[in-house]
């Protein structure tokens, strides 16, 4: 019997292939860990890249939210390298300069240490910790000016991802 567990922002889940997560993105970014031997894996919805002052664990920043995923990584006797990681969301939900993180502008812009939107902010710190924590990004899908429903299958890996809006931007694969 499967269960579908819908995140709000903040949220965090680790299940097994008995699980489909969904959630809903703006600038909001989700990473998603898949273990395709053991059909386990999980999925945050974080808001902000970290805060100044530390206290319990918070899914709402990307630095407490990986401490998340490394917590249920350990508790299952699993690795980083032994996962595939993708991230959704970050997109430039103000457009306050035109197509700036729209389309085939948004990798750059991410990637520059000039930008300081949000959205910019948590794509940039999303695949600082992918590589940080020695996880394999496979597929992205970020940027843009309009938001996601992604959909997480856990027993197949799977990952669906419907855009609202006008800027079509295709997800990318790495080998």
């Amino acid at each position: 019997m499967q269960q579908t567990i819908v995140l709000m922002p903040g949220e965090f889940y680790f299940g097994d292939r008995t699980t489909v997560i969904k959630t809903l993105l703006g600038s909001c970014v989700s990473i998603v860990l898949w273990h395709p031997q053991k059909k386990i894996g999980g999925m945050c919805h974080f808001v902000l890249p970290s805060r100044k002052v530390r206290g319990v664990l918070d899914g709402r920043y990307a630095d407490e939210a990986m401490e998340l995923f490394l917590i249920s990584l350990r508790a299952r006797h699993t690795e980083a390298p032994q996962y595939r990681a993708s991230l959704y969301g970050g997109a430039n939900m103000i457009r306050l300069a035109p197509g700036v993180c729209c389309a085939e502008g948004a990798e750059p812009l991410a990637a520059s240490k000039r930008c300081t939107n949000v959205a910019c902010l948590n794509q940039r710190e999303a695949r600082t910790l992918l590589q940080r924590f020695g996880f394999s990004l496979v597929e992205q899908d970020m940027g843009g000016n309009t938001h996601r429903m992604v959909e997480f299958d856990v027993g197949t890996g799977k990952v669906k991802v419907q855009r609202g809006g006008n800027c079509p931007q295709p997800s990318a694969r790495y080998a």
